[in-house]
């Protein structure tokens, strides 16, 4: 299977000796949920596997040790030094999986450090992939699309296991017609959907209609970044939600509207409260310059920034001061994708939007 796997941000690279070697790790590619109850986990490893000490894999229900691994040879095409195809019949004690509602977490002990790889699915929290059922596949892929690569965990109609795969039956289209706030087509340009660590960007023709392959999976997308040509930088636009699960072959139309820039939020129109996010989409960390009604003597009082998740889960609180006019926010551990900001006083709501964490 083909595959860019991300190295876990918790995995620590340790010094062996007087060179730098990594610990050998353990990937959850893909998990396949047959219509019988059953299912298979595809683990790739990269390294030598033969100073792992065990292999855990558990779930909602349990936790159960890897009993026997038949390895498959990797090469550049999957990504990995191997493969091994993990079921019930490898384990010490069975584990029962529901796609609708559960994780997967593959963990190891190597060197006296225990890395592991988790995925969420269905509606538990932090899901990667909500709408998947059984028959089919979750699977991490990449592919080219308007010359550079895609990564993105999606929905698999024609799992595989244990080989390469060539995207073949985890695509869907995506089409449409890209209008500005006036209603007239954008004639040119390359839109960004943004959901969930995926980043797919997609070509707007010369009659500002969309119709592109894009990965199969769950989009819950309220703004897009969108930029005329390639030689500047993307803008972040708010637009109607789109809302959708996109099965593998599935066709989705559905017209973008461009409105305000998304770094801009003004909530009372008869005063001077602004707030300014930048840059929006970021990283690492963001700059707020804000600046509240002058002639509320209230409007500063007990100042904070808030920050949520899309789930509503308040992720980090700041205190303000009055004589400032600008705070960066770092980001630490939020979660990529959209989040929330509020700016509030002892009384209300002052200001609000949403960022873009990339």
């Amino acid at each position: 299977m083909k595959k860019h796997i991300l190295v876990l941000a918790a995995l620590i690279i340790t010094l062996i000796g007087s060179a730098n070697i990594a610990p050998p790790m353990a990937h959850i590619s893909e998990v396949y949920f047959d219509t019988q109850n059953n299912w298979t986990l595809e683990i790739g490893f990269y390294g030598s596997i033969e100073d792992i000490e065990f292999i855990k894999i558990s779930n909602s229900t349990g936790t159960a040790l890897v009993t026997t691994l038949n390895l498959i040879a990797g090469n550049s095409q999957s990504g990995f030094d191997s493969l091994a195809i993990i079921t019930n019949a490898n384990l010490d004690s069975a584990l029962f999986f529901t796609p609708l509602n559960d994780y997967i977490k593959v963990e190891t002990r190597v060197w006296n450090y225990e890395p592991f790889d988790i995925l969420h699915f269905g509606e538990h929290p932090n899901s990667i992939v909500q709408c998947i059922e059984q028959g089919e596949s979750i699977c991490q892929l990449s592919r080219m699309l308007n010359d550079y690569y895609v990564l993105s965990w999606c929905i698999n109609s024609l799992p595989s296991l244990g080989f390469l795969n060539d995207t073949t039956g985890s695509l869907a289209t995506f089409a449409g017609i890209v209008k500005d706030q006036a209603g007239n087509p954008v004639t040119e340009g390359h839109i960004n959907l943004a959901w969930q660590g995926s980043y797919q960007r997609l070509r707007i023709q010369a009659d500002g209609s969309l119709n592109e392959r894009i990965f199969a999976r769950d989009y819950l997308i309220d703004t897009i970044w969108y930029k005329p040509d390639l030689s500047v930088a993307y803008e972040t636009y708010a637009i109607d939600p789109i809302s959708v699960c996109l099965k593998p072959n599935d066709l989705h139309n559905q017209n973008i509207v461009l409105s305000s820039p998304v770094g801009i939020s003004e909530i009372k129109k008869d005063t001077e409260t602004k707030i300014v996010a930048s840059p929006n989409p970021f990283s690492n960390e963001i700059s707020f310059y804000y600046s509240f009604n002058t002639e509320d003597n209230n409007s500063a009082d007990d100042l904070k920034l808030s920050i949520f998740t899309l789930s509503g889960k308040k992720v980090d609180e700041l205190d303000l001061h009055s004589y400032q006019d600008r705070v960066v926010w770092k980001a630490g551990i939020a979660p990529s994708g959209i989040l929330f900001y509020h700016f509030t006083n002892s009384k209300q709501i002052l200001a609000k939007g949403k960022l873009v964490k990339i």
